[in-house]
């Protein structure tokens, strides 16, 4: 089936475009009712890097994967850096000063990470790191949400959905061609959580967005569980098995987190 360059690089294309779509588009509908926390959980789930690795780990080989699979654990790290800046500039009520202080930090975090030769340990412990400077520099919740009487129309969320999906798209297809390392990390670089923070802001509000993303802080979790699980996986499953079940198991894991998130019901972001 995947024989043909040509259609193996439209259905990984198509499918890369409509599943981060899909994700972007769920998360809209659904954030009045879920709220910022189960929000934050879901984006923090790794809609890109699953479809990315897989469709890496159908054309290269294992080590390639595993490799990939190391870089895009530490580039974890880099995310929360991204995260937290991101949302204590919120306080500053300007979403797009707010996007690219954080995406001044992620490049740092991420240039820091590619320039090291990492083992699994070392990818574990950029995790942490980032982990530290997300505690100390988290910000408190300080006002009450403002309500949206409906939830965001289907060609609102649609339009800003495709525009996503084929930036993931566009990242994952081009993975391949740069290497292990640099693959790892671009799998890693928040797309996601930008684009849906971008629709979130547009139509709920910078407050809902600034909670979304301090839920999603603590659902990297979910993320380095992924990582992990793939490469315990990837010692005796095929590669794009290993990537497959580890995304769906960590998809189960994350209804857990939501649970628990909704339970404890944190107050800081």
């Amino acid at each position: 089936m995947f024989d043909d360059p040509t259609l193996y690089a439209a259905i990984s294309l198509a499918w890369k475009i409509l599943a981060a779509a899909g994700i972007i588009i769920v998360t809209g509908r659904i954030a009045r009712h879920a709220g910022p926390v189960l929000t934050g959980v879901l984006i923090a789930i790794p809609i890109n890097a699953g479809p990315g690795l897989f469709f890496i780990a159908l054309v290269l080989d294992r080590q390639f994967v595993v490799d990939g699979v190391v870089y895009s654990m530490a580039g974890a790290g880099a995310v929360l850096v991204y995260l937290t800046l991101l949302v204590q500039v919120t306080r500053w009520r300007n979403f797009y000063m707010a996007l690219v202080i954080g995406l001044v930090g992620w490049t740092a975090a991420a240039w820091f990470i590619s320039n090291r030769d990492l083992d699994v340990l070392d990818a574990v412990g950029f995790v942490f790191i980032g982990a530290v400077f997300a505690v100390v520099f988290q910000r408190k919740a300080t006002s009450a949400l403002a309500e949206v009487a409906i939830p965001a129309g289907w060609r609102y969320l649609i339009v800003r959905g495709l525009i996503a999906g084929s930036l993931v798209a566009a990242i994952a297809t081009a993975a391949p061609m740069i290497g292990a390392e640099a693959a790892g990390l671009l799998i890693s670089f928040p797309t996601l959580l930008l684009t849906t923070g971008w629709m979130l802001n547009g139509y709920y509000g910078l407050d809902f967005v600034a909670r979304t993303y301090g839920a999603a802080r603590k659902g990297l979790a979910l993320y380095v569980a992924f990582c992990l699980i793939a490469l315990q996986f990837l010692e005796f499953m095929t590669p794009p098995l290993a990537i497959l079940t580890a995304f769906f198991a960590v998809s189960v894991l994350g209804g857990g987190f939501a649970a628990i998130f909704l339970q404890l019901r944190p107050r800081s972001l």
